[in-house]
């Protein structure tokens, strides 16, 4: 990330701290005054928060005036923890340093203004092309965040998604913990004190539970025991707040460095150094997600060597294997950096084109056609040369709302057109992909109720599939990616309000439309999931006629 860049992001971040940070003082100075009166450890507790994020905080956004009135206020509570009634010394002191903090914080807000006057626009200095984040996979990743603090929280998803990770943010430790078991993480972001479960909570169920994820605590703890703790408990890193962006950008990309390694390992095709078709499946979702988020065209091509099966019976498999590597090595050879070669099975290869539209993917392919034609295979034992060929068909998902599976078949069947029209072709007919059906996720732990709704909508052509609970359904949302869920309240594991809660938490799901069922008709149930984010709610025992109308209207 430039500097111009990384200056701009800690402005905004510093601004949105300092907004939020004036907003909470009116609480703090109200239970500063309810502590002098009643001596509550709750309100022990929340002027002790605030001052440990506010140290923390304040210091990674460079604010290193505020921080340090923090660390001391902060000490002097740690102190004074159970030295009641305090002293009028002490409270004076409290009094001061709220006043200090709040003065800074004005002055901060006041400055911001005059600052940001003539500066870029923050659409100008957060516009980020693909080509300039680097699609390279040393460098993706997915990384939970879990702090209480949702200041901090906020910095880090832009600082890190500016970075090109895909990011999620959570400070719910038993949120985090469920997302850790449904979700595959490659880092996990932890702070150490949270309210209900600590830091040290998180990564023990990480171990328990046998979660491959690399693990960075975060804390504002001076103690070099709960240092000495965490790593001999065997986390990657530990980050004394406040901390310096750059070098934590740099721990994390040494780990994904580390990690991609061993990936790319295990994903790439051992005979052509092709990547293989499952890792294809990884990258195609990685890259979907950043085309719905800058609205960039992605591409596709379906590539298969002509009459490779005559080439192997008539000059041998060793031969053919040949081929295989050689054609690879052209196809690496003519692609962009960000552009990336799979493996999809035996003489069949899929190359996926970030912000590509099909007709630049088509140029690319044609140049690939070019190489492949000059080049000369010799069969050592026939003492022969060889010059192949090869069909392409290419799929663009441009605004349709497409799976991975609608543009392989998409390219699939463009190539079907290259071979039956001679082969040694490509082809790509823009505009003429079908658009995939409607999907409807039913979670409902009784069975007879999804089979009445899949027979009463199989007219319409709906694509339907069943969870009958909701981890389950956490999982298909991902994997089969419907339109909308009918999602029932009362389920096992985990209920319907919160599955629910969960969707709208996640950026990538907002399309999703949800509507919930349930046998509790009372005002507050329904109230509740429509405040949750529900779009309809339909009450059991329902008609099926009333239910597909429903559909209908949400879609």
């Amino acid at each position: 990330m430039n500097k111009e860049k990384m200056e701009a992001m800690l402005r905004k971040s510093r601004y949105q701290f300092l907004k939020e940070k004036k907003e909470e003082i009116d609480d703090v100075v109200k239970s500063l005054l309810y502590f002098i009166e009643k001596e509550t450890r709750e309100d022990y507790d929340v002027i002790y928060r605030f001052f440990h994020s506010l140290k923390g905080t304040a210091g990674t956004l460079n604010l290193i005036n505020l921080s340090s009135i923090a660390e001391k206020m902060e000490l002097l509570l740690v102190e004074k923890e159970d030295a009641y009634p305090l002293e009028d010394k002490v409270i004076a002191l409290l009094v001061k340093g709220i006043g200090q903090i709040l003065l800074l914080v004005e002055e901060g807000l006041e400055g911001h203004v005059v600052e940001e006057k003539g500066k870029k626009s923050e659409e100008e200095i957060f516009e980020i092309s693909l080509r300039e984040i680097t699609t390279n996979v040393n460098y993706t990743g997915k990384i939970l965040i879990v702090d209480d603090d949702i200041s901090l929280l906020n910095f880090l998803e832009d600082l890190l998604r500016g970075h090109g990770y895909e990011v999620m943010i959570s400070s719910n430790p038993e949120e985090a913990m469920t997302t850790l078991k449904i979700e595959s993480m490659d880092l996990v972001i932890l702070d150490i004190v949270m309210p209900g479960k600590s830091g040290f909570d998180i990564h023990d169920y990480v171990v328990e539970e046998k979660i491959d994820v690399s693990v960075i605590f975060l804390t504002g703890l001076q103690e070099k025991n709960v240092r000495y703790k965490a790593l001999r408990d065997g986390v990657d890193y530990f980050f004394q707040k406040p901390i310096e962006p750059n070098e934590l950008l740099s721990r994390i990309e040494g780990i994904m460095k580390k990690q991609n390694k061993k990936t790319l390992e295990i994903f790439t095709d051992e005979l052509t150094e092709a990547y293989t078709r499952k890792f294809f499946a990884k990258r195609f979702e990685e890259e979907k997600h950043r085309h719905e988020r800058q609205k960039k065209s992605l591409s596709i091509a379906f590539l298969d060597l002509d009459y490779f099966k005559k080439i192997n019976d008539i000059y041998g498999h060793i031969f053919g294997d040949e081929i295989l590597k050689g054609f690879v090595e052209i196809i690496k050879g003519n692609l962009r950096n960000y552009d990336e070669v799979f493996r999809y099975g035996g003489d069949e290869f899929l190359i996926l084109f970030p912000e590509t539209t099909g007709e630049e993917a088509y140029e690319i392919v044609a140049r690939i056609r070019k190489s492949v034609q000059e080049r000369k295979f010799t069969s050592i034992e026939e003492k022969k040369d060889v010059i192949i060929s090869f069909s392409a068909g290419i799929a663009m998902m441009a605004e349709e709302d497409l799976s991975m599976t609608d543009l392989i078949k998409a390219a699939d069947a463009a190539l079907y057109v290259a071979k039956e029209n001679g082969r040694n072709q490509t082809i790509y007919e823009h505009g003429k992909m079908k658009k995939r059906q409607k999907r409807i996720l039913v979670v409902d732990d009784v069975t007879l109720i999804a089979n009445l709704i899949k027979t009463r909508l199989a007219y319409l052509e709906y694509d339907i599939e069943h969870a009958k609970d909701g981890e389950e359904a956490l999982r298909k949302i991902k994997t089969f990616q419907p339109d909308v869920v009918l999602l029932d309240i009362m389920l096992p594991k985990i209920i319907g309000t919160e599955v629910l809660k969960r969707i709208k938490e996640d950026p990538s799901l907002k399309k999703l439309k949800i509507i919930m069922m349930s046998a509790k008709n009372k005002e507050k149930d329904i109230v509740q999931s429509f405040q949750l984010g529900a779009n309809d709610y339909i009450t059991k025992p329902f008609s099926l006629e009333v239910l597909e109308e429903k559909i209908k209207k949400v879609l």
